[in-house]
């Protein structure tokens, strides 16, 4: 397998709907799968993830349960699935849309070229910048930034 998409969630039902499918679009031409790590969702997500499984055969749901165990812990685990299937390459990405999918590709074909990690971000020269945020979520976002100057 080329790549496999780590998608952790929590309540994330109406964005998958539009995430899942542009995934699936931007994929092509690659062998790929997606594992979604979800930790409790109660507005249908597991659904919505089963729902695209049915239909593509490229997606497994890891359920949590209802405690919430952390991001980083839905990282960690959706990595060692993506692992335990082979794959070449790993992406990690919220579900909540902010991460364009579109991007994807790119980091996949830098990493399967052989680079070791490829970083999207909005705060590099041609990485998006910041389209229509509050003053409010620009000032978390960059103060997470002095927090975790190396992020």
């Amino acid at each position: 397998m080329d790549t496999c998409v780590v998608l952790p969630t929590i309540n994330e039902a109406e964005n998958l709907k539009v995430l899942l499918p542009r995934l699936n679009d931007v994929l092509t031409g690659y062998d790929w799968f997606m594992v979604v790590v979800d930790d409790g969702s109660t507005d249908g997500t597991q659904d919505i993830v089963n729902d695209f499984a049915g239909s593509t055969g490229r997606v497994k749901l890891i359920e949590r349960g209802g405690t919430r165990l952390g991001l980083g812990s839905a990282i960690k685990t959706g990595i060692r699935a993506c692992m335990d299937m082979g794959a070449k390459s790993i992406v990690v990405m919220d579900a909540d849309l902010q991460h364009p999918p579109e991007v994807v590709p790119n980091l996949v074909k830098s990493v399967l070229g052989g680079v070791d990690l490829a970083i999207a971000s909005r705060y590099v020269r041609g990485g998006g910048g910041i389209i229509g945020w509050s003053l409010k979520r620009f000032i978390i976002s960059k103060g997470g930034l002095r927090i975790w100057p190396g992020y």
